[in-house]
């Protein structure tokens, strides 16, 4: 359980889907990872835009107000640790990714 864990450890980055099981939206656990006082690098992911199962509206403005680099699924490794590289995740993190 994610909440369990970053209660116990901080972690240097995140990636979260957008939708998560029953439907919920990961705003709730957006929020507590950025209410620890470590600004942790942030994803969010989501393959739902284009089939209209995801607001790209709300999903971009979620993205915002949580400083989360949005990615759209389906995506290469590579791309994932490149952009939370740039949202600040410790370059040494992505060294086992082939093209980092």
């Amino acid at each position: 359980d994610l909440m369990r864990d970053m209660a116990q450890a901080s972690f240097d980055g995140y990636v979260l889907e957008w939708l998560l099981p029953h439907q919920e939206k990961a705003t709730p656990l957006l929020a507590a990872i950025r209410a620890h006082k470590r600004d942790s690098a942030l994803g969010l992911l989501t393959g739902k835009l284009r089939s209209g199962e995801a607001d790209p509206v709300e999903v971009g403005a979620i993205a915002h107000r949580f400083k989360a680099q949005l990615t759209e699924k389906p995506v290469l490794a590579g791309l994932l640790i490149s952009s939370l590289q740039l949202a600040g995740l410790p370059s040494a993190v992505g060294a086992g990714v082939p093209g980092n």
